[in-house]
């Protein structure tokens, strides 16, 4: 059961010390209460975040391959036509194609499979993404988490902190080719800050402050989206780090 405790000090007449007067006050049903409605509100933002990713494959994943496949007819007509050089060429810049829409694949496939849901929290989430990250591009990824932030996130802020971090580590593998990666959960200001950073190539970010990539604008809108904000510091050859600061969900002040 959960209880909030108050205490208050018993004098006598004198004003002397007597001892202490202790109230407990049952918030076990409230508590209940809350876990259930945590829970129904995980499972919507899951399903609100799994329509967002069909809408992202419907809009990547499958306009490429349908790129592929109209390509591929005319590169049949070049061959049959025998433009051979031409066919050749054509077939090279559809591999390349094909191999970045199948990456996009199984990094959606791995978000899917590791994303929050009603039993597993952002934190568990996190861990079970990182794990999933190492074993699919063999990256050396660690994760730190300070004290009294692993039931600290409201469930749509975690999914889209998650998005985040995937969106992170997958340009940091396609885009950075980075070796190592540490992600870093802490407190700042008030609210919770999540930190990435990578070894990769970099970028300009005085220049391009999006790196020329669309996915890192997507970033700053989910940070936006509960009430973050997201900055990024990266310069060619120092690699990448993006900083997303959150407000925290309110905590319930009772005791088990």
């Amino acid at each position: 059961r959960y209880y909030v405790a108050q205490a208050w000090p018993l004098r006598d007449r004198h004003h002397g010390p007597l001892g202490r007067l202790l109230l407990l006050r049952d918030v076990t049903e409230q508590k209940r209460a809350e876990q259930r409605l945590l829970a129904q509100q995980r499972v919507l933002a899951t399903l609100l975040e799994r329509e967002r990713l069909a809408n992202e494959l419907h809009d990547g994943v499958g306009q490429m391959l349908a790129f592929v496949s109209m390509q591929a007819q005319a590169t049949r007509k070049q061959m049959a036509d025998g433009y051979l050089e031409a066919a050749d060429a054509q077939l090279a810049r559809l591999a390349e194609a094909a191999q970045e829409a199948h990456l996009d694949l199984r990094q959606s496939i791995l978000s899917l499979k590791t994303g929050p849901n009603a039993e597993r929290s952002f934190i568990e989430a996190l861990r079970h993404t990182l794990a999933g990250y190492r074993d699919l591009y063999a990256i050396r990824a660690e994760l730190s988490v300070a004290d009294g932030l692993e039931d600290a996130f409201a469930p749509e802020c975690g999914v889209q902190l998650m998005r985040v971090a995937q969106e992170a580590l997958a340009n940091a593998h396609r885009h950075g080719q980075a070796r190592a990666v540490s992600v870093a959960l802490t407190r700042h200001n008030g609210g919770a800050r999540l930190t990435i950073s990578d070894d990769g190539r970099g970028f300009d970010a005085a220049v391009s402050p999006d790196g020329g990539h669309f996915g890192l604008a997507i970033m700053r809108e989910r940070a936006a989206q509960v009430g973050g904000c997201l900055s990024i510091d990266s310069h060619p050859g120092a690699g990448t780090r993006i900083v997303v600061d959150v407000p925290l969900a309110p905590l319930m002040e009772a005791h088990p």
